[in-house]
């Protein structure tokens, strides 16, 4: 089939469009004849746009059919070609190329974009560092992989970009204190340092990295060896070692001195002269009548310094002649009251015998000529009773005085002295009326609810405010406060007791008991872990719920009922340091002590923990530490 002529002559029109980047307008006009902006000329131009379609070329057949349909159908239709720069965006991804749109002619107008514009090479990879526009092409800079370090071999991998590979060569690390440089793992090191010594014992051995060996001066005077037998106190003198002539005096008149170096040890050498047995003076003023020996030495007869008193050491010193330095030596008195004595700044000092018997009852002395004497006084004494007082001395003996008061003045207290211990003051029974109530723990205690005291009838139930039912002790009959201390403050042994059928068997038997026969009948038969358990669930109780009803309230205040309260209170919320304290004599001293002690007295109460070992100070703190959280 052939083409039509209008086609081709598009296709002719189009040819140089394509080498300068533009594009047609319109193909057709609205009735079908060729487009004003488009000039196709030349003889054969089908100005009624119906062209001849050779057998073949379906496509294009197709599309100028479309064409005249067009063409006969909308003959007012818009020209075709480019509207927008948008359309042209083929032409401006070309590197250093920009493409606009001309709507006046509808082709797209290509430019080259100005030199040193930046652009993106075809091709580009890790080895192109930058690329800019030159006279239209996109030109590549690569680039630079040298890293300035001569143990690397630098390239550029198109893939990988730059590669410095270690190299194993010889280099200068610019240091001027090492040598034998050598490359190792891309680092430039010396493999040995450069000796600077200079065998110059004046001088300082140094090294500068830049400049290389340096030899500074010592201080002059500083002491060196210059190698010489006959020279002595060598010192440096402006880098040098030097020394003073040894001239090998031996201070002996009798000998001639002179140094020489090929002589073994220090070169001297002392000649006797032929002065032997004549007369001479050392100068010593320790020396008399001297004269020279057959070996050069000046020798004379010790001057005698002894000057009779034991109590010098006696001595010949030069320049100065006879010494005598006092010693310590031991020494005798001349009276029976003096005892051995000791020197002292030369002269025997003797101490007064002392006569002191021992009794309080005697005035002790001693008498120059018989000895010590004891005569009886009547001075006040300590017959070592605590439950006697103003003892005294009668006939040399210390006799008993009367009986001490041990009256506190406290009625809910029992009042009684131990030939040991002294005043002792016992809580009386629980519930023995006193002046605003009944006793509970040595206190007496009224029954107001909320004056923070749980009197002898208070219980958590009637005043829980007083009587807290989560901490303390419980009165005997107060079953709901004894549960409730049981389930907080013996958990554990509760536990251990439920989950022995027997030892619940005997818990629940004794709980109906009111005698101490039953009691001990429900524990009958009980294997021994059992009755363990039920011990120990019992004396927590004890310990806890309903021992002397103390109810765990702080105690508070002054004087004996502070006292008894805080031994209450001890006694069962830190039950095992209190048995353990009062099992150490130490112990009890240490905090008997303390008791006297003003608040914040320091010197007072570090003499009270030199009462007792290290042990008994440690368990003391540890027992008023658990007092003042549960007590105080």
């Amino acid at each position: 089939m052939r083409k039509s002529l209008a086609f081709k002559m598009l296709v002719a029109a189009l040819a140089p469009c394509v080498l300068v980047g533009c594009l047609p307008a319109a193909r057709t006009s609205g009735d079908g004849t060729a487009a004003a902006a488009m000039d196709l000329g030349g003889p054969g131009a089908d100005t009624a746009g119906n062209q001849d379609v050779a057998a073949g070329d379906d496509a294009l057949a197709a599309a100028d059919a479309a064409s005249q349909t067009d063409a006969k159908s909308n003959a007012d239709a818009p020209l075709l070609g480019c509207k927008t720069n948008a359309e042209c965006a083929a032409f401006a991804a070309i590197p250093c190329r920009t493409a606009t749109c001309d709507k006046a002619t509808g082709f797209c107008v290509q430019a080259v974009k100005e030199d040193g514009a930046d652009c993106t090479p075809t091709g580009a990879h890790p080895c192109v560092a930058s690329a800019a526009c030159a006279v239209g092409l996109c030109v590549a800079v690569t680039v630079a992989c040298d890293d300035n370090n001569a143990c690397t071999k630098d390239s550029c991998d198109p893939a990988k970009g730059c590669i410095n590979a270690a190299v194993d060569t010889l280099c200068d690390d610019k240091n001027a204190c090492t040598q034998n440089d050598v490359c190792v793992d891309k680092v430039c090191k010396g493999t040995a340092s450069v000796s600077c010594d200079d065998k110059n014992s004046c001088s300082k051995d140094s090294c500068d990295p830049t400049t290389g060996c340096v030899h500074a001066n010592l201080v002059d005077s500083t002491t060196c060896d210059d190698g010489q037998k006959c020279t002595l106190a060598d010192g440096c003198k402006n880098g040098v070692c030097t020394g003073t002539v040894n001239k090998c005096d031996d201070n002996k008149l009798c000998t001639f001195d002179l140094c020489l170096e090929f002589e073994k040890d220090d070169g001297c050498t002392h000649t006797p002269g032929s002065a032997f047995m004549l007369a001479c003076n050392d100068g010593s003023v320790c020396n008399l009548n001297g004269a020279c020996d057959i070996d050069g030495n000046c020798t004379g007869t010790p001057k005698d310094c002894d000057d009779g008193n034991p109590c010098t050491d006696d001595s010949c010193k030069e320049p100065t002649g006879c010494a005598h330095k006092p010693n310590t030596a031991v020494c005798t008195g001349a009276s029976p009251c003096d005892v051995s004595g000791q020197c002292s700044a030369g002269q025997c000092v003797t101490k007064t015998k002392d006569c002191n018997d021992g009794n309080n009852c005697t005035n002790d002395s001693c008498d120059p000529k018989s000895g010590c004497l004891h005569a009886a006084n009547t001075a006040a004494c300590g017959d070592g009773n605590p439950c006697t007082s103003a003892d005294f001395c009668k006939d040399g003996a210390c006799q008993a005085g009367p009986a001490t008061s041990c009256d506190d003045g406290d009625a809910c207290t029992s009042d009684s002295c131990d030939m040991t211990k002294g005043c002792l003051h016992a809580p009386v029974a629980p519930g023995t009326t006193c002046s605003v109530g009944q006793c509970v723990a040595g206190l007496c205690l009224g029954a107001t609810c909320g004056d923070g005291l749980c009197g002898f009838t208070e219980s958590s139930g009637s005043c829980a405010s007083d009587c807290p039912a989560s901490g303390g002790a419980c009165t005997v009959s107060d079953t709901a406060c004894q549960a409730t201390c049981v389930a907080s403050k013996c958990a554990t042994q509760a536990a251990a007791c439920n989950a022995d059928p027997t030892c619940a068997a005997v818990t629940s038997c004794e709980s109906a008991c009111t005698t101490a026969a039953c009691r001990l009948g429900c524990a009958s038969g009980v294997p021994a872990g059992s009755l363990a358990h039920a011990n120990a669930l019992h004396a927590c109780s004890q310990a806890f719920c309903v021992a002397n009803n103390w109810i765990g309230k702080k105690c508070s205040g002054s004087g004996s009922q502070l006292t008894t309260c805080l031994d209450a209170c001890e006694g069962s919320m830190c039950a095992g340091l209190s048995l353990s304290c009062k099992a150490s004599s130490g112990c009890l001293a240490i905090r008997s002590c303390l008791q006297a002690c003003a608040n914040g007295d320091v010197g007072c109460i570090t003499g009270c923990m030199g009462k007792g070992s290290a042990t008994d100070a440690e368990l003391g703190a540890d027992l008023d530490n658990c007092s003042a959280i549960a007590c105080q």
